[in-house]
């Protein structure tokens, strides 16, 4: 019965799998954004989607129980999830530490387009404050994790459209595209996409409207 419940995953898991080993190099990388720093960008979130689906082979399938900077702030959960989750992320591990055995390389969690940001951001709330002189400068990561995915110990299939899910994103729109600035973002299918700013607060929107819902629910 546990494997019948598993195996859907493990197609996502061989799927994510065989994107990995057939990606191509930075330099052939096609993308919205023009400027190297993007490729080099989307490169590092597609080995966090291997080490993902690495993880996930340990753990049952289950998305990492790992946070990022921002969820150790008690108003992050009292905001959106009732406070349920809000002692727990004190003490998780952060996702990049979590993954690391998978990895094995910390400058895979660093954005070379990453330069922090100041205390007011227009398109990006923050309640980290002033972040410099970058993010992985300050916290050992550029990337940034919708948590409660694991901590709601979600499977893949669990989600309704896992190729509009964001996992893990850029922590500010440190990239430009045709419509103007924009971040990397990975997804629950395993792809990874750069995202306008529009388009990323629409999804977030979106997703977050689900998933607490069904963090609720559990």
């Amino acid at each position: 019965m546990r494997f019948l419940r598993v195996l859907p995953f493990v197609f996502v898991l061989l799927g994510i799998v065989i994107l990995w080993l057939t990606r191509p190099r930075v330099d052939d990388l096609i993308a919205s954004p023009s400027d190297e720093n993007a490729l080099v960008c989307q490169s590092n979130l597609r080995r966090v989607a291997l080490a993902f689906a690495q993880y996930a082979q340990d753990f049952d399938g289950k998305f990492p129980r790992g946070v990022d900077p921002e969820d150790r702030a008690p108003q992050t959960w009292n905001e959106g999830y009732g406070g349920e989750y809000s002692l727990s992320a004190r003490s998780a591990p952060l996702l990049h530490e979590l993954l690391d055995l998978y990895l094995r390389d910390r400058n895979v969690w660093r954005c070379p387009a990453d330069v922090g940001w100041g205390a007011t951001r227009p398109d990006f709330s923050s309640r980290l404050g002033v972040v410099a002189p970058s993010s992985f400068a300050k916290f050992n990561t550029s990337y940034y994790y919708y948590t409660i995915h694991g901590f709601a110990q979600l499977l893949p299939y669990d989600l309704p459209d896992p190729a509009r899910e964001i996992l893990v994103f850029d922590g500010d729109f440190w990239h430009r595209n045709e419509t103007g600035k924009s971040l990397n973002a990975l997804f629950g299918d395993g792809h990874v996409e750069n995202l306008s700013a529009r388009k990323f607060n629409a999804l977030g929107e979106e997703q977050t409207r689900f998933l607490s819902t069904r963090a609720m629910s559990r």
